[in-house]
């Protein structure tokens, strides 16, 4: 089965032809139908779906409930969520910074130009889980944004959020899906298609050991 499911029709549409096929809907198939789906909402009307169709006798309130716990919708107490504190980490062991407005990669010390609010850029709400292919944006100490210049060249001076203050977050382990910690290997993707790395500059065409980093939690 294909895990990479684009959107909620998609979904329900894979589970309507099982459904068609086989007459019931397995645990072992509906799992990975929902696990492809970020939103809890969409996940909860797949759930709906396959219970309103009765698709499987043995779904009982005890099955229900190990599938809920086994899609992993609440985050894992070491995920990074919207709203928090977080430091940029990258491949070198040096924090993104700060420098009033200047980004620098070349700290090895955390203090509070290091430290950025990870915002949701795609209307995720405050305190949910950054997940894999999240849209994102990093708001630093001085409330301003950083930014992917139109060179590649970050800069961390833009007031308001737009195109070139956002991000999006690109999985390292090729899993494509899941929860952010700060043990998540990922890689920051530019409006440019582009990815950071160690340079300050988001200029690399792909993903490779330099383009490595981490979000840090910086919660104090």
């Amino acid at each position: 089965m294909n895990n990479q499911i684009a959107n909620l029709n998609d979904a329900q549409l894979r589970v309507q032809a099982i459904i068609q096929q086989y007459g019931v809907i397995t645990h072992q198939q509906l799992t990975p139908i929902i696990q492809s789906l970020e939103n809890i909402n969409d996940r909860s009307l797949i759930m709906n779906q396959v219970l309103m169709h009765q698709c499987e006798r043995q779904i009982t309130l005890e099955n229900r409930v190990r599938m809920l716990e086994e899609m992993n919708t609440q985050p894992a107490k070491n995920s990074i969520t919207f709203g928090s504190k977080v430091a940029l980490k990258t491949c070198t062991g040096h924090y993104i910074t700060d420098d009033k407005g200047r980004v620098f990669i070349n700290r090895s010390v955390l203090n509070a130009w290091e430290i950025f609010t990870i915002a949701s850029a795609d209307g995720k709400p405050f305190g949910s889980p950054v997940c894999v292919n999240d849209a994102v944006s990093f708001l630093s100490h001085r409330n301003c944004y950083l930014c992917c210049e139109r060179d590649g060249e970050m800069v961390c001076n833009r007031r308001n959020r737009d195109t070139w203050e956002t991000f999006h977050i690109v999985d390292q382990t090729n899993n494509n899906r899941g929860h952010i910690s700060s043990t998540t290997p990922v890689a920051i993707r530019s409006h440019l298609y582009k990815f950071l790395n160690p340079s300050g500059f988001c200029s690399s065409q792909a993903i490779g050991e330099r383009e490595k980093l981490y979000l840090i939690s910086a919660q104090q």
